[in-house]
């Protein structure tokens, strides 16, 4: 039976962002619809990017990596499914209904909704804010804004 919901995001865990919270209202209301909910986020607790770590953290089972900080783990977590993957393999991916992903970047966003709708899984985006060209420089802006283009259209 398909009664599981993974939630994604760059919300800091426990509640080192304002996505945490907000992760934990709506998995609560999930929890209350008969979904298990598992969340996917970051922590800055630990020191390893490529380790997901696993607690229980407001009564939900969550997975966690260091939040990006080198050019090499900001270019994984903008491009790969690979810890999603990992984490649905956890869960079993013949029980997992739905994932919602917060805020979540373009490229992989893309990427899950493919792998998703090979197995079934039904993709949720959770998309909080409407976000404009960046304010960085060039050549900087390019990544950014090819990412933000993508999001929103």
């Amino acid at each position: 039976m398909r009664n599981k919901i993974l939630y994604v995001g760059s919300m800091v865990f426990p509640d080192e962002s304002a996505g945490a919270p907000t992760s934990f209202s709506l998995s609560k209301s999930f929890r209350d619809l008969g979904y298990e909910v598992t969340l996917l986020g970051l922590s800055k607790k630990t020191t390893d990017y490529m380790k997901l770590q696993k607690e229980q953290i407001n009564g939900f089972t969550c997975y966690f990596h260091k939040c990006p900080e080198t050019i090499g783990e900001w270019f994984e977590h903008t491009f790969s499914i690979k810890k999603i993957k990992e984490v649905i393999n956890e869960l079993g991916e013949e029980n997992v209904f739905a994932i919602v992903l917060m805020e979540y970047e373009a490229v992989p966003l893309i990427k899950i909704s493919k792998y998703c709708k090979k197995r079934g899984i039904h993709v949720i985006a959770d998309a909080e804010e409407w976000y404009g060209k960046s304010n960085l420089s060039f050549p900087k802006n390019l990544v950014k804004d090819f990412d933000t283009s993508l999001r929103m259209n």
